[in-house]
């Protein structure tokens, strides 16, 4: 009896190590794709185009691929987006997601007016709909709903309002124009509704590094250390959000981007239990 239950404590460990690890690459997956919303909104020219690709690894492992397409006009952005799981991770789930946000432009910020969000894992299918109105949530729907969990933090009317959608979240001028690539560029919190949760992302100076993509950027960055404060919509006890408040090693890399006084994220790095999830860019280029 003692050695069944301790195998199925074993099994219910690993169960959770595996939602955690695959909460952490989805949610590494939008980290990407919102630092392309920046780069749009970077373009001082009329109209523009960002293309680009990115592969995801875990432990040094490929586990995924993704490609973007954003487009700037005169006062409006938009950006579509897709990923999709493969190498090994396929043998134990496949998966691909669609995210596409678009707005205006206002003083050389994004200023988002429609996000959506959707993805497909095997045959379970997740959808996030938001309507927002100068960083106020006026709609918003997600498919499935969230359970009824009476620990969860409930979500009130202040938390939906001065946030960001997870795409649009970061645009991070240059906060001191003498020293760009300075320590203050990762000093900045960023408030964030996803649909189902309010939290913060807190960015602190850690070191400076030299970026090198195989097409496009290569030069120096600065890296942040970023943390993740939940603030309502999750269940504290749960443990993927433990894991993900109590992180302290996760790091966002930012580069300038070029005629503007913007630094654009240009990798992503969190760790997990199975090892070091990865987003790293293939192609970063800007052109028409």
């Amino acid at each position: 009896m003692l050695q069944i239950r301790r195998a199925n404590t074993e099994l219910a460990k690993s169960a959770g190590t595996l939602n955690l690890a695959r909460m952490l690459i989805r949610r590494a997956i939008l980290f990407l794709l919102l630092a392309w919303v920046s780069s749009a909104t970077a373009a001082t020219a009329a109209e523009s185009r960002l293309r680009g690709s990115y592969t995801v690894s875990l432990g040094g492992i490929f586990i995924g691929s993704g490609s973007w397409d954003v487009q700037v006009t005169e006062g409006h952005f938009s950006i579509s987006g897709s990923g999709r799981t493969g190498g090994l991770l396929r043998l134990f789930s496949s998966g691909r997601g669609a995210a596409s946000v678009s707005g205006d432009i206002r003083d050389g910020r994004p200023v988002a007016a429609e996000y959506d969000y959707a993805s497909m894992k095997s045959t379970k299918f997740d959808e996030v709909r938001l309507r927002l109105r100068d960083g106020t949530i006026t709609e918003w729907s997600v498919e499935p709903s969230q359970d009824h969990n009476r620990r969860r933090i409930a979500l009130e009317s202040q938390h939906r309002t001065g946030v960001h959608d997870p795409l649009s979240a970061v645009l991070l001028p240059v906060a001191d124009p003498a020293s760009p690539m300075g320590p203050d560029a990762c000093r900045r919190t960023l408030p964030v509704f996803d649909g189902r949760m309010r939290y913060d992302l807190a960015f602190t100076f850690k070191r400076s590094e030299t970026a090198i993509t195989p097409e496009g950027y290569q030069g120096p960055v600065v890296v942040c250390a970023v943390r993740f404060f939940p603030i309502a919509g999750h269940v504290p006890q749960r443990p993927a959000i433990r894991y993900l408040a109590g992180l302290e090693s996760m790091e966002m890399w930012l580069a300038p981007m070029a005629g503007t006084r913007l630094l654009v994220p240009w990798r992503v790095v969190i760790p997990t239990p199975f090892g070091t999830a990865v987003l790293a860019a293939e192609s970063f280029v800007a052109g028409p």
